[in-house]
């Protein structure tokens, strides 16, 4: 194997890895949003129920004169927000969002710590690399968003340039 293909080798290790780290950050951007929404529905959906359940511990009055029209108000909040978890499939979501995260983070360090082995190994370990990358790029079910990846690339290059 020549030294240019050994540099052409090396400089796409160093390629997909930078690629690979920008798009596991972008799906922890995603997650970072995603996690507390999430949260709100799940607990608006158990909590906000419950307030209003309160109806059965006493008087109309217990919060307010108009405790039906709140009840009632909180009963339907808490049906938008589960009805929104469950329509958007949040669960299943992060999932994917938190495997992808792991599984790109080990393939971005299999890149990276392929650039050590030996010269003769080199052409194989790239097409090992690659076929992985291949597979996990056709088992990917979600995308983060446009804005998650421009600020995933921007905080790399910060990053880079520290």
């Amino acid at each position: 194997m020549t030294q240019d293909r050994i540099q052409q080798i090396l400089d796409l290790f160093n390629q997909r890895e930078h690629e690979l780290e920008a798009e596991y950050r972008a799906y922890e951007i995603r997650l970072g949003l995603l996690e507390p929404i999430s949260s709100v529905c799940v607990g608006g959906g158990i909590v906000l129920p419950l307030i209003a359940g309160f109806t059965l511990l006493g008087k109309p009055e217990f919060l307010s004169r108009n405790w039906e029209l709140f009840s009632g108000s909180l009963s339907l909040l808490a049906a938008i927000l589960t009805g929104i978890h469950t329509g958007f499939k949040c669960e299943p979501h992060q999932a994917e969002c938190r495997r992808l995260i792991q599984a790109l983070k080990s393939l971005a360090e299999d890149y990276e710590a392929a650039k050590v082995i030996p010269e003769n190994e080199l052409e194989a370990k790239l097409n090992e690399l690659e076929t992985r990358r291949r597979e996990l790029r056709k088992s990917i079910t979600v995308r983060p968003g446009n804005w998650c990846i421009r600020r995933a690339r921007r905080e790399l290059r910060v990053a880079k340039s520290t």
